[in-house]
């Protein structure tokens, strides 16, 4: 028969012990729910296996039974200072932000040298929009983490946020060490192009996540051209029609639109489409703007125009990823954007819908329809 501790020890290859980690597979982690289970059988008194029970049952989905154990766990110890963190994970992932922000600072109390803590203490911040002081925590974790992803990363979306683009644009450069973005990381063999002077070569900017961060980023590509570079365009292939029609419009120098998943025409250098404002220096007053540089075909606007004249209410639909989308956005950008306004332009009233498009895409929860007028 195992000993207390060694179903306690055991139970932690089955479950994340830190925000971020998941477990291996649902079986792996109903095998540390049952260990553990038996653990505690044996040492009620155990807090690490109250810590860890508590993981598993997160990973499970079981938040409030997750809640009770963390509780148990500093109960038994008062300056476990891991379950303190666990703790706040959880209470975050049940909206309850101002008690997970309360945790995580007794976490920091118990271990100011908690990286991880600064880091989803920061988070949670961000999402109570208290953006100064979530920078702040980050800069923190930076300071004791150098190569610490999660903390650059999140800093570059705070910075993007509140309008510092520059500063920004330099940390998201460290989504490449991200686990959300492993699925778009391409392995080139060719240099990437970082603005160096290239006239005459070939450029392959390709896209790298959804089809909204295409459609907003390929204002870039006219930039690229005009530094005498030829420029191939690589794009998620329901995107190919409508970006051919912007490169022989709009983008002179873009010499072929192509679509992703095949191998592109040979180059000498590529970019990310989402590096390209860091390539450029951009700033809030040189984000590329002016014309329309997005055109639908002329004979598909007629007939929709026909086809919703006269009604009163246009329904619109909004997904937050669709079948050529590899990498789910992630979710501070969900929330920071959340309680963007906006107003749909030319319509006199319109009703927004959730929308799905292909099996990657999670379906949303239930919802609340909003019309603006």
């Amino acid at each position: 028969m195992l000993s207390a501790g060694a179903c306690a020890g055991s139970g932690l290859c089955g479950c994340p012990r830190q925000s971020g980690r998941r477990a291996g597979s649902t079986r792996g982690v109903d095998e540390a729910v049952a260990l553990l289970r038996h653990a505690l059988t044996l040492r009620p008194d155990h807090p690490e296996a109250h810590n860890n029970l508590g993981n598993a049952l997160k990973a499970q989905g079981h938040l409030a039974a997750a809640v009770a154990c963390f509780r148990q766990a500093l109960h038994l110890r008062p300056d476990y200072d891991e379950a303190q963190y666990n703790l706040g994970n959880v209470l975050r992932a049940q909206g309850d932000l101002e008690a997970a922000v309360d945790c995580f600072r007794q976490a920091l109390v118990l271990r100011p040298d908690f990286a991880d803590a600064h880091v989803n203490l920061g988070n949670t911040l961000a999402e109570q929009r208290r953006l100064d002081e979530a920078m702040a925590c980050y800069r923190h974790a930076i300071a004791l983490q150098p190569d610490q992803p999660d903390a650059h990363f999140n800093l570059g979306i705070v910075l993007l946020t509140c309008g510092d683009l520059m500063a920004g644009w330099r940390e998201y450069e460290w989504r490449w060490r991200m686990p959300h973005m492993r699925a778009a990381c391409r392995d080139m063999s060719k240099p990437q192009w970082y603005g160096e002077a290239a006239e005459g070569r070939t450029l392959l900017i390709h896209a790298e996540q959804g089809f909204g961060d295409t459609l907003q980023f390929c204002r870039y590509v006219r930039l690229a051209a005009e530094r005498g570079l030829r420029v191939i365009l690589q794009v998620p292939q329901p995107l190919v029609r409508l970006l051919r029609g912007v490169a022989g419009v709009e983008l002179a120098g873009v010499e072929l639109v192509v679509a992703c998943g095949g191998d592109p025409p040979p180059f000498d250098l590529h970019c990310p489409m989402l590096s390209l404002p860091l390539v450029f220096g951009t700033t809030l007053a040189t984000i590329p703007q002016g014309a329309a540089y997005l055109h639908a075909d002329p004979r598909q606007v007629e007939g929709g125009r026909r086809g919703w004249a006269g009604c009163r209410v246009v329904p619109c639909a909004w997904a937050w990823c669709g079948p050529g989308t590899r990498v789910p956005i992630h979710p501070l950008w969900r929330r920071l954007i959340a309680d963007a306004h906006w107003r749909p332009i030319g319509w006199r009233r319109c009703s927004m819908y959730p929308a799905w498009i292909g099996s990657a895409c999670k379906r949303p929860g239930p919802h609340r329809r909003r019309s603006s007028g």
